[in-house]
């Protein structure tokens, strides 16, 4: 049988893209396309020698559909923005407009399914009250798109795709720590129980004597974000790790900031991970004062 054949076989009868199918129905024609324009690109001189079969089931077609499903966050993220704007707050949770029900049901189940929400940490996933946390805490995220979503600043998005970063993943990210507590308290976890979100994904911005309150918090972080990736000195890009310019202060504090791990930034640009460690919290330490007296 031909290679495409298998491919579309593989990628209608994966898991994760029915889910996309059926939950997130406005872009899963665009995923489907991207996905099986990758797999058939990868593999088209290979199949000749092996059973095709074989080949597409080795692809990383998870990954593959969490990928393009992430590229497209914002643009869901905006169109549901743009709903929200047009409605009074009463029709905004619960969502009472059919039209802004299924957009912030989309972009909810695509920040589910793009895997880059941040959770509660490791060792809560062994402890009888995880399945509560994680429903408490989705409740707070669902809520949080319905009633906030119209306050996503995507005009500050820029050119920021061209390293494959969501703004609104950032920005949804930067409050995760705040939604879990909340869901904490809801579960009755007591204070001295709580195992946070390991942050080294951000400055710590606890010391900032301006900071009063969860929302000045959220904007702060939020110019920390745009003071880095705006970089107009250019001294961001070019502290880097010797001889390795793509690892570079700004692309790894973006990177970070966006939720992905230490492990998984060494391998997307290619240094050993005590190196890139070491980096980042040195350069992290000096530019602290820079950067507060700055935005």
């Amino acid at each position: 049988m031909k290679l495409e054949f298998w491919v579309d076989e593989t990628i209608h009868s994966h898991k994760l893209y029915r889910y996309i199918k059926k939950f997130i129905p406005d872009i899963h024609q665009e995923i489907y396309s991207q996905v099986r324009e990758k797999i058939s690109r990868r593999l088209e001189g290979e199949y000749i020698y092996n059973i095709p079969s074989t080949l597409v089931r080795v692809m990383p077609i998870d990954q593959l559909l969490k990928q393009a499903l992430y590229q497209r966050i914002d643009l869901l993220a905006i169109k549901t923005k743009k709903i929200a704007i047009a409605l009074v707050p009463e029709k905004l949770y619960p969502p009472r407009n059919k039209e802004y029900l299924s957009a912030c049901q989309q972009l909810f189940y695509a920040v589910l399914f793009s895997g880059r929400l941040k959770h509660p940490g490791k060792n809560y996933r062994y402890s009888h009250v995880y399945p509560d946390i994680i429903d408490e805490y989705e409740i707070e995220i669902w809520q949080f798109i319905c009633k906030k979503v119209q306050d996503f600043d995507f005009n500050k998005q820029y050119n920021m795709r061209i390293l494959g970063i969501s703004y609104f993943m950032i920005w949804l990210n930067s409050c995760a720590d705040f939604l879990l507590k909340k869901a904490y308290v809801k579960c009755h976890i007591e204070e001295d129980e709580r195992i946070y979100l390991e942050d080294c994904n951000s400055i710590d911005l606890n010391n900032h004597q301006d900071i009063q309150s969860k929302n000045t918090e959220i904007a702060l972080f939020n110019r920390v974000i745009y003071l880095i990736f705006n970089d107009q000195t250019g001294c961001f890009k070019n502290t880097y790790i010797r001889n390795q310019p793509q690892a570079n202060f700004r692309a790894i504090a973006l990177l970070l900031f966006n939720g992905n791990s230490m492990k998984n930034i060494a391998d997307k640009l290619g240094v050993p991970l005590q190196t890139l460690y070491t980096f980042y919290h040195r350069w992290i330490n000096r530019y602290r004062s820079t950067i507060l007296e700055n935005i």
